[in-house]
């Protein structure tokens, strides 16, 4: 899709160079955090037993069960039970519920795979409990989990943000370098020693196996030709403090080099003049806008209506009278053309989940028409809850003579 020479956007830009090409914020934070989890080991191997959790809560009943009766009997009186959910690979706005909800129920989890180990559960359930809860029992799971919240907690915070119906490429930029600020506030010894304290504390607390050194490996003098002596930490701090380092400057570079498109800065500078009026070079290679006329016209609606943001003059002209809005010709032009792409590409996407909710759950004697209907009326929910279910309803009933009797409609009533 995005291959420079013989992506899709390539082939577009073949026949149409003016076509400009912005790859899903979303997406691309999401790419951001497997770039993340990939170099920082002991976060990786953390959402890893995240994940297959899940999946053992998700395919066990017995789990569930013991999950659930430990939990009402630490908490008096009703309550919800939590579940243990893994994570999710197409929903990326969850993920820190998923790991929250591990780093909650710790002590329950532990309990629950105890128990669940020496079961004689059928299949696979058992070992796998085993395997977990070994895993689970070292501090280094802990810490990982710990890294994992505070990094998962920003990425998809600016994840939520870039799937914002009103968000625009000049937003979208901003909220990333928020982003890059606050990732590296977070690089500092005093962060990384709090997430030790934190760690050592819950490993005590729930009687885990401490954080230690690695053991020491030699280089063999056959192979080593070094007269240098191989570093090896003292302490756990001077073995995990780099990583935890490597892990914010990859978090950062990532964003920085998944977020500098050649289509979101000739993006951005399309709507600084919508918005500001300012860099009308930009829109010289559109031979079907007229600069100076685009100016005056640019400079009258400012004068008329306040906006900030694309959306917001999208609404103003939306709202103007067909004769009224064919004042703002050029305007209205170079609206269309940044209106053509989107900053995320979750609304469309979310669009197939509905359809395929549709197709599976009311397909059953659905025409393709009706499915069409259907499908418009799933999308557009605010314009059908604006209708009048009356005045549908009685235009259903005076549509047949038969619906007519049987409602009590008569014709001098229509």
């Amino acid at each position: 899709m995005a291959g420079k020479y013989h992506g899709a956007q390539a082939l577009i830009r073949q026949e149409q160079p003016l076509s400009l090409y912005v790859h899903c914020g979303a997406h691309c934070t999401n790419l951001v955090m497997q770039a993340a989890a990939h170099k920082c080991s002991i976060m990786e191997d953390a959402l890893l037993y995240v994940q297959e959790l899940g999946n053992l809560f998700g395919q066990s009943l017995t789990c569930r069960t013991i999950f659930s009766d430990l939990i009402q009997h630490s908490i008096e009186g009703p309550t919800n039970v939590l579940k243990i959910k893994p994570l999710c690979p197409t929903r990326w706005t969850v993920r820190v519920k998923a790991v929250q909800k591990v780093m909650d129920n710790y002590e329950p989890i532990l309990e629950t795979l105890e128990q669940l180990s020496t079961s004689k559960s059928s299949g696979d359930v058992s070992a796998r409990a085993r395997g977990l809860l070994a895993h689970f029992q070292r501090g280094t799971t802990v810490l990982g989990l710990q890294i994992a919240l505070q990094i998962l907690q920003l990425l998809e915070c600016l994840n939520i943000a870039m799937q914002g119906r009103q968000q625009t490429i000049s937003g979208l930029l901003a909220a990333v370098n928020v982003a890059k600020s606050a990732i590296l506030k977070l690089r500092n010894d005093e962060s990384f020693n709090s997430l030790i304290h934190s760690t050592n504390q819950m490993t005590s607390k729930y009687h885990l196996n401490a954080i230690e050194v690695p053991r020491l490996r030699r280089i063999p003098k056959r192979i080593d030709d070094s007269a240098a002596e191989t570093f090896h930490p003292a302490t756990v701090g001077d073995y995990y403090r780099p990583q935890y380092f490597e892990l914010s400057d990859t978090v950062s570079v990532h964003l920085t080099q998944r977020f500098d498109q050649e289509g979101i800065q000739r993006y951005e500078k399309l709507e600084q003049v919508l918005l500001t009026g300012s860099g009308m070079d930009s829109i010289s290679q559109y031979k079907e806008i007229d600069p100076l006329l685009l100016q005056a016209q640019l400079t009258i609606l400012s004068s008329m209506f306040k906006y900030s943001s694309v959306p917001e003059l999208a609404d103003i002209l939306r709202k103007m009278l067909p004769r009224e809005r064919a004042f703002f010709s050029q305007v209205e032009k170079l609206l269309q053309i940044i209106l053509i792409i989107p900053v995320s590409s979750c609304e469309a996407e979310r669009s197939f989940s509905g359809l395929r909710r549709l197709k599976t759950w009311l397909r059953s004697t659905m025409s393709q028409k009706r499915l069409n209907h259907v499908a418009i009326c799933n999308i557009h929910k605010e314009m059908m809850d604006s209708i009048d279910l009356q005045t549908i309803a009685k235009q259903f009933v005076l549509r047949s003579e038969r619906r007519k009797k049987l409602f009590g409609f008569s014709n001098s009533s229509s």
